[in-house]
């Protein structure tokens, strides 16, 4: 999933492999949807599901704003409160905080020593 901000819009890009998996030479394991599904579904009634959903929560976030799925995402989402190394761009030293989860605003919340910044955009980040 990729997302970037521009001005008022978020433009989300997602890649799912339905059919093939990549040839390429990866660290991590990949796999095909259909492998996964007990039915055969096509690409078309595939990006139904995910466009219906898609606006779904859309009209979600229109009405209930962003602070309910933040709240639903920091539930659900991995190494919360778990140390974290990141570095902010190619050019900056690494930097050790603990992962608080998603802030007010959606990026990262960062606490090293006892500040907790949020971080909107990282060039990369691993949790140790």
């Amino acid at each position: 999933m990729l997302l970037e901000s521009s001005e008022n819009f978020i433009i989300v890009g997602i890649g799912l492999n339905i059919v093939k998996i990549p040839n390429l030479e990866t660290k991590w394991a990949t796999t095909k949807l259909n492998d996964h599904l007990r039915n055969s579904y096509t690409i078309e009634e595939i990006s139904l599901k995910i466009l219906n959903r898609v606006f779904s929560n859309y009209l979600s976030w229109e009405k209930l704003g962003f602070s309910f799925f933040k709240e639903i995402l920091n539930e659900n989402l991995c190494n919360i409160n778990r140390k974290i190394t990141l570095k902010v761009n190619s050019n900056s030293d690494p930097l050790d905080g603990i992962f608080l989860g998603l802030g007010d605003n959606g990026g990262l919340n960062i606490k090293t020593n006892s500040i907790i910044t949020e971080f909107f955009s990282v060039d990369s980040f691993s949790f140790v």
